[in-house]
């Protein structure tokens, strides 16, 4: 993500374009996360979250071979290799996004609901939740330094180090123990549902609309903040 936006404009694309990128995948994992969410739900969560992160590394790779990246990244130059080559840089990294939004609608849903199948009650969901963002966020906010900093020093190596990263997460689905708690596709005995706190259905509501419109604000915010971060080293000075 932090990676396609700077290959774009380095092929000279304008803000909207690079802008699309964020805008590209958000849009279509909104549409397409409902769907593969139900469906992971009645086909199995394991394996939905094994297509997701075996698809990133996929997608990822694919995007690793098919642009060629030399020079800096702040001469750098770009162009696509084999059979796509001479063909539009900025297409080929939309279609890129689009099916990473495609991996992450597989994953994300299914990921989630397993932290549910796997808490017997509501306190210790509450701690998983917890746990879960805070580690989510950090790993999101170390990612883009990283990539920050990767990018800087070696442009080219940033969708190679994607790809590994995702081939990492679906080892690491892979490899874990089946004797697990049940998650609606391991099979064993049914799985007893967190018990409901004691709030109102009134105060309950409200949180979730106040949750739903802040989430509205950050995902715009960062997604402005992508967008523009590109064009700011050639922005001119106020």
């Amino acid at each position: 993500m932090f990676a396609l936006g700077y290959i774009l404009d380095s092929a000279g694309a304008s803000s909207t374009e690079v802008a699309l990128v964020f805008g590209i995948y958000t849009l279509a994992y909104a549409m397409i996360a409902p769907l593969l969410g139900s469906a992971s739900d009645a086909r199995g969560r394991r394996l939905s979250v094994l297509l997701g992160a075996g698809s990133f590394a996929l997608v990822a790779t694919g995007l690793a071979a098919g642009i060629a990246l030399a020079g800096p990244a702040q001469a750098l130059q770009v162009a696509l290799r084999g059979p796509l080559a001479g063909g539009s840089v900025k297409w080929f990294a939309y279609a890129g996004i689009a099916l990473l939004a495609l991996s992450n609608a597989l994953f994300w849903p299914a990921f989630q609901a397993r932290i549910g199948d796997r808490e017997r009650d509501s306190e210790a969901l509450g701690r998983a939740i917890r746990s879960f963002n805070i580690g989510w966020t950090s790993g999101k906010a170390s990612g883009f330094l990283v990539a920050g900093l990767l990018f800087e020093a070696a442009p080219w190596a940033c969708l190679p180090v994607s790809a590994v990263t995702g081939a990492l997460v679906f080892l690491l689905v892979l490899v874990e123990p089946r004797g697990s708690p049940p998650d609606g596709d391991d099979g064993g005995e049914a799985k007893r549902p967190p018990q409901p706190s004691a709030r109102p259905r009134e105060v309950k509501l409200a949180y979730l609309q106040a949750g739903l419109v802040a989430n509205f604000v950050l995902w715009g915010t960062v997604a402005t903040l992508k967008g523009q971060a590109p064009k700011l080293g050639t922005a001119p000075a106020p």
